[in-house]
């Protein structure tokens, strides 16, 4: 027996327990960017207090900047990681939020001042060459080494936390997500994509400033990242489960590789337009041309979107297959 996806949820969608599980995610991503932010604030200021120096508000804006990253990061990773335990486990809310909530703080606090720390004392050569060459290569390591070092800093508390508070939990329902949460699993994973090419890209412009170098891939990043998420939506079922990360991260590359394609070809068109027209028709030109790259980015990621992950209906027709003896 087939369930429509758009009728009225029943028993098995367990909406309820979506919703709290949405909350639980929202309130675990404001944890995480706080401690990050009390870090941050406490590192900047005895490293203020120390120096010789005047203070300079260049220091404080790329900081700033750089915290703004970094809690974009934390919130793909706690967001990816809490849809595979959610719907693993079917715990989507604990009796005791706050004690989950302050447990995960004080080891997200403990990882974030001793993960990098010893990587600085076991490697410090290693650590060094890290920063000190601005090429591509080196470049891209450090995006990695940053995407592992939060991740450890991220996931290890937080699962701690979840395992020591799961005995509290109601678990065993059948967790679906709602398509907004899918979306924005979706959107983040592309976000961080296109974060890293954009980068790259500018890394190696020597005319920006490092602030630029980090606020404009940030921002364009998240421009493009909201597009995305918006044709998905516009895709995705009302409930669904989540995707694999393999298929996430496929799907997500698929969509950055055909999108790039395209934008090399309407780059072209900008091209030819530049020389055949005068100066005020290219400059008209090429802002159309350049307007009609994101309608496209937009109705790709809509096409792709209906691969990313089964619908509610085919989801509770194999629960229920399962469960008829």
């Amino acid at each position: 027996m087939t369930v429509d996806s758009y009728a009225a949820p029943t028993t098995h969608s367990a909406p309820p327990e979506t919703q709290g599980g949405n909350r639980l995610v929202v309130q675990l991503i404001l944890v995480a960017c706080a401690v990050s932010l009390v870090g941050m604030l406490v590192t900047l200021l005895l490293n203020i207090s120390g120096e010789a120096a005047p203070f300079r508000w260049q220091t404080l804006r790329a900081t700033f900047l750089w915290w703004c990253e970094n809690s974009l990061l934390m919130a793909v990773f706690i967001l990816v990681f809490m849809n595979h335990y959610q719907t693993r486990t079917g715990i989507t809310a604990y009796p005791s939020s706050q004690r989950l909530l302050v447990l995960f703080a004080v080891f997200a606090a403990v990882a974030q001042k001793t993960l990098t720390r010893s990587l600085m004392v076991i490697a410090p050569d290693f650590w060094q060459n890290l920063y000190s060459d601005d090429n591509v290569s080196t470049f891209l390591l450090r995006e990695a080494v940053t995407w592992l070092l939060t991740g450890l800093d991220t996931l290890l508390p937080l699962w701690l936390a979840l395992h020591l508070s799961r005995h509290q939990a109601d678990g065993g329902h059948v967790v679906l997500l709602g398509r907004g949460r899918l979306a924005l699993t979706w959107g983040c994973a592309f976000f961080l994509l296109q974060l890293t090419l954009s980068k790259s890209v500018t890394q190696s412009l020597p005319m920006m400033s490092d602030e630029m170098k980090m606020l404009v891939p940030l921002f364009g990043a998240l421009v493009l990242a909201a597009i995305v998420l918006w044709g998905a939506w516009a895709r995705l079922p009302q409930r669904a489960n989540t995707p694999s990360l393999a298929r996430l991260l496929l799907l997500s590359v698929l969509l950055m590789g055909a999108w790039q394609l395209c934008s090399v070809a309407i780059g072209f068109l900008a091209a030819v337009a530049l020389q055949a027209a005068d100066s005020q028709l290219a400059i008209l030109l090429t802002a159309v041309i350049c307007l009609i790259s994101l309608p496209l980015l937009w109705w790709l990621s809509r096409v792709i979107a209906s691969y990313l992950c089964p619908s509610a209906s085919t989801t509770l027709s194999l629960s229920k297959t399962q469960e008829t003896p």
